[in-house]
């Protein structure tokens, strides 16, 4: 807590853990006051520490903890196939060839896939290769943020916004999924504090102009969605806007266009169905549980209820881990109506006007966010769509806790009495719904379909041979063709996985219609099987069906 840096005679660079941003100007430097070395000291022990759990539990048992699901293995297949055709030279038919957008229609990320394909041209298919890209952009996400925190603000915001990056449930469940939102809040950070170092620093307008567009189209390239952080920049650099232009807006002006951008917004939303089926009646509720996902996005409401929680435990616990949000919320209104700063500020100097200009900016943004993708957005499955705000909400709910800590040295140790206690919440929830499971055998939780599960591949090598060892074939039969129904409701979730680990293996796919489709298929000196999946709502009941002549 900024609190902690008093003025004295000793600058912030020359006492490293001293750094951070006065609370009256944006340049000015911290100082060092002995009397709270020992605090200074606990505070950083205690950051350190929690980052360093967070590191540790991104990376642990990252080939089970969850089972693979179709959507990252998608990408695996997809690097195989590059590799295949563009590489190697071979021909593959024409539905088997590299599709270079996402099944969403978005153009493939190249700061996830180039590495995804120099790893499996150098690595045999695995859980670890598959997510290994997931987890280096996690832990790089805090390091970027330390770094680019650090300019902006100083030493003790780097430390205090790192270490709730590095708790935050769905940073840490992110880092454990390869696909493309994986690095969608790492690619974010520079976009949040761009407009700070740019005013600390005094770039010039072309530089700080340069660095934007650059980090606006590499955020945009990694996913459509972090667009919606182009109107908090535009509130950030306001005062430079308004300088560079010399525009003069009043509060009703300002206010005024802010109701059209969100107004276009809506009528965007409403054009592409965003807003079907939510009429009048329905409305308050359903904002009210876009409200709660976004709330659930931080808290790990929303990740659990995608990814850990069966649907009847899910509304259980979201309301538990929202209450662990209320002191939060609180801080952040009060905050806001403390700071008494008109929208689109003049000026962002004060650590109160900078607080005020982010508070703005993010709600501007997710109500942009609200009015095109409609209340249904972010809810549990969906939470990759809203990423782009856990950068900037980490460093407001920072700022918050550091406005507040300044009132007095008892609300400082009680800020983070509070802070800690929030953080040990925030990995004991991490721990009770999402990790711990897994210690539990499948067949006794019956969590497939929430844990993505499917087929068990975290026991892929056992698995593997198996199945080698039941298509054990003569010696002239040599081509093992694996028939997988179009319509199979989970066919999705099984038919990529078996396509990536399987890769390499004398195994030929072909789509069916129908179970009945399979036996009419006759091939030369080749085994048939048919994978097909048994109930909806278990991912890993898989029948792998053998198809005698």
């Amino acid at each position: 807590m900024l609190a902690l840096l008093e003025q004295t005679t000793v600058e912030s660079e020359a006492y490293p853990w001293a750094g951070g941003a006065s609370l009256n100007a944006p340049g000015a430097s911290d100082r060092y006051n002995p009397r709270n070395a020992k605090l200074i000291g606990l505070l950083v022990t205690l950051c350190t520490a929690f980052i360093l759990v967070g590191v540790v539990w991104r990376a642990w048992q990252l080939d089970q903890v969850p089972g693979v699901n179709g959507d990252e293995a998608w990408y695996g297949v997809q690097s195989q196939r590059f590799l295949d055709e563009y590489i190697y030279g071979k021909t593959l038919p024409e539905i088997e060839r590299v599709n270079f957008r996402t099944p969403t229609g978005n153009l493939w990320n190249p700061f996830l896939m180039i590495p995804r394909i120099m790893l499996d041209a150098t690595f045999a298919p695995s859980v670890y290769s598959l997510r290994l890209p997931a987890v280096i952009s996690g832990i790089l996400t805090l390091l970027v943020n330390w770094w680019l925190c650090r300019r902006a603000f100083g030493r003790t915001m780097a430390w205090l916004t790192t270490t709730l990056l590095s708790v935050l449930p769905v940073t840490m469940i992110y880092s454990r999924l390869g696909w493309d939102t994986c690095q969608s809040v790492l690619f974010c950070l520079p976009l949040v504090y761009l407009p700070w170092i740019a005013s600390r620093q005094k770039m010039s307008g072309l530089r700080t102009g340069i660095y934007f567009v650059l980090a606006t189209a590499a955020a945009l390239v990694v996913h459509p969605t972090n667009v919606f952080l182009v109107s908090l920049s535009v509130i950030l650099f306001w005062p430079r806007i308004r300088a560079a232009a010399k525009w003069e807006l009043s509060l009703q002006s300002r206010l005024l266009l802010s109701v059209a951008a969100v107004s276009s917004a809506i009528l965007i939303g409403i054009s592409r169905g965003a807003w079907s089926g939510v009429r009048f009646e329905n409305a308050i509720s359903a904002l009210a549980q876009w409200a709660g996902d976004v709330v659930g996005l931080f808290s790990g409401a929303t990740v659990y209820g995608s990814i850990s929680l069966p649907a009847e435990q899910f509304p259980t616990a979201q309301r538990w881990l929202l209450v662990l949000s209320f002191p939060t919320i609180g801080i952040l209104f009060w905050s806001r109506i403390a700071c008494k700063t008109a929208l689109f500020s003049p000026l962002i100097e004060t650590m109160k006007q900078r607080y005020a200009a982010l508070f703005d900016g993010i709600c501007l943004s997710l109500l942009c966010f609200l009015g095109v993708a409609g209340p249904a957005a972010i809810q549990p499955g969906y939470e990759r769509y809203g990423l782009w705000v856990i950068a900037p909400g980490a460093l407001l709910i920072v700022m918050a806790y550091s406005l507040l800590s300044v009132r007095s040295r008892q609300i400082l140790v009680g800020v983070m009495v509070v802070s800690i206690l929030q953080i040990a919440l925030l990995l004991a929830g991490y721990w009770q719904y999402y990790q711990r499971r897994f210690d539990v055998p499948a067949v006794e939780q019956r969590l497939a379909h929430w844990t993505y599960q499917a087929d068990n591949f975290a026991n892929w090598p056992e698995m593997r041979a198996e199945f080698e060892k039941s298509l054990a074939t003569p010696h002239e039969i040599t081509r093992k063709l694996i028939l997988v129904l179009e319509n199979d409701p989970q066919r999705w979730w099984f038919e990529w996985k078996w396509r990536y680990l399987s890769h390499g293996s004398e195994y030929e796919w072909q789509v069916i219609r129908t179970a009945q489709e399979a036996h009419t298929t006759k091939n030369s000196g080749t085994q048939r099987w048919i994978l097909q999946s048994h109930k909806e709502f278990e991912k890993e009941n898989l029948a792998i069906q053998y198809l005698a002549d």
